[in-house]
């Protein structure tokens, strides 16, 4: 959530108070988990554990900052059926995960420059403060890449940069630390989580290696096949001290449409950036099926937007630590 601007900005979920234990002395663990999906509740006007779903449409990647009345939420949003690949970014805001949306989705990107060949996904918006709001997306059928969007007034209207930001990238997921972007991404071919950095206007350079692997071989590993779908939370303690909090989903098999593959939501976690620890061994901190993770943290709380099916349509729904 982000609807004040204090320390940090990142691109899933900002800690409002800046404050609080941030775990082990070696492993940042603020939101880490274990995750619980939110029960039905018939004295909500919600449909618990759903938050957003279109009758008409897909709903997915969905990224989360504050505001509005109370959580502000952009996701990809697709048309089943012909033609494929033209997804478009919508915009919805709720009160809470008990309550109705505000309102109709709204479009909030839509594919207009020639290098995203129709189609634009997976938003991740940073509040820089002062209404403007940078937003990171996919595009691209053919060759993905990485844009960049600017709204200067609070996400009314936004403004393409005319090149992507980062090429041979999808799924990004945003923060600004240390004066500079950070996005962590998959890559074509490369089962394993990928960081690039970049000055706060400009294009972003990939580390020399991934950020997070995969791990075959090991019993049980919730990740043990492949990794995708970050989410970054980075977290500014009342000391000073920054933490990074990573969100991904993992696959203990290739991914197949039978559905083998037992799609998780797990956590890294580091002081740094670069150096990262898993949280919970080998297990996963939001059982499958559980895609597209968005995470907000708090030092009492943590929220986690992803993705489920209902009614045959993927749709937003929420979980909760503790």
């Amino acid at each position: 959530m982000r609807y004040l601007i204090f320390l940090l900005i990142t691109g899933c979920g900002l800690d409002p108070f800046n404050e609080g234990p941030g775990g082990a002395d070696n492993l940042p663990t603020l939101g880490a988990g274990p995750y619980a999906r939110f029960a039905s509740d018939d004295a909500t006007p919600a449909d618990e554990p759903f938050v957003f779903f279109d009758r008409n449409a897909e709903l997915f990647d969905p990224t989360v900052i504050a505001g509005g009345p109370g959580l502000r939420v952009w996701m990809s949003r697709e048309v089943p059926g012909a033609p494929d690949d033209d997804t478009q970014i919508y915009y919805g805001e709720v009160a809470s995960v008990h309550d109705v949306p505000a309102g109709t989705l709204s479009l909030a990107l839509s594919a207009d420059q020639a290098w995203e060949q129709g189609r634009v996904a997976a938003p991740t918006v940073v509040d820089l403060g002062g209404k403007h709001l940078v937003m990171f997306y996919e595009g691209g059928t053919t060759a993905r890449a990485i844009g960049r969007a600017d709204s200067t007034d609070d996400g009314a209207t936004w403004t393409k940069t005319a090149t992507p930001v980062l090429s041979g990238a999808m799924q990004p997921s945003a923060a600004f630390a240390n004066d500079r972007f950070e996005l962590y991404v998959t890559r074509p071919g490369s089962p394993a989580i990928w960081r690039a950095v970049g000055p706060q206007d400009g294009a972003f350079t990939f580390d020399p290696g991934p950020v997070l692997e995969p791990r075959p071989g090991v019993a049980k590993a919730f990740d043990a096949d492949s990794l995708d779908s970050p989410c970054i939370v980075v977290h500014r303690e009342s000391t000073g001290r920054l933490h990074w909090a990573l969100f991904v989903v993992g696959y203990d098999a290739t991914p197949d449409d039978a559905g083998s593959a037992h799609p998780a939501i797990g956590y890294a976690g580091s002081w740094d950036g670069t150096s990262w620890e898993r949280f919970g061994g080998v297990a996963a901190q939001l059982g499958a099926p559980a895609v597209g993770p968005a995470a907000l943290i708090t030092p009492a709380h943590g929220l986690l937007l992803y993705v489920d099916t209902k009614r045959g349509l993927r749709a937003i729904a929420a979980a909760h630590n503790p």
